[in-house]
This record gives C-alpha cells, sequence and structure tokens, in this order.
C-alpha cells in the first residue's frame, strides 16, 4: 500500500520501519528505527504502515521467533 515519492522527496537513505505483528499477522504497532532524513519520505512509509493489511502466510513458529520485524524503504530505481 506504500505510494512511493518522487525522487525529489527522497532522504539521503532508506527509511527503516520496524513492525509489530500479531497472531493473524495484522501490523499492531510501528515505529521507525532510521529517517530517511526527508520528512515527506518518512510520512508516506508510516501512511503505508497504517493503512497496511494483514500480512497472510506467516507461520506461528516465526512470528514467535521475530516478534519484531524491520522493513526497509527505499526508491523502487536505487
Amino acid at each position: 500500500v506504500w505510494e512511493e515519492p518522487g525522487a525529489g522527496d527522497a532522504g539521503t537513505r532508506p527509511t527503516l520501519l520496524d513492525i509489530d505483528l500479531n497472531s493473524s499477522g495484522r501490523l499492531v504497532k510501528y515505529r521507525t528505527r532510521q529517517s530517511s532524513g526527508s520528512a515527506y519520505f518518512d510520512q508516506t512509509v508510516l501512511k503505508a504502515a497504517a493503512n497496511a493489511p494483514p500480512i497472510r502466510g506467516l507461520s506461528p513458529a516465526f512470528l514467535k521467533q521475530y516478534p519484531t520485524v524491520t522493513v526497509e524503504f527505499k526508491l523502487g530505481d536505487e
């Protein structure tokens, strides 16, 4: 659900987002681990997290082993 911003809105590095998932794969908590350096770019990432549907197909063992997952957001042409 991420609406990738244009190159002019990107920061100097990727945004890293820590996400916590519940047993059904729904994001229950998320926070920025590393800013891109662009407030606008970071906001697009947070908006995507707020609107993300549940992530299907994650096993209970995976969710137990990885209660927090870090996702990297960067422009596709990098």
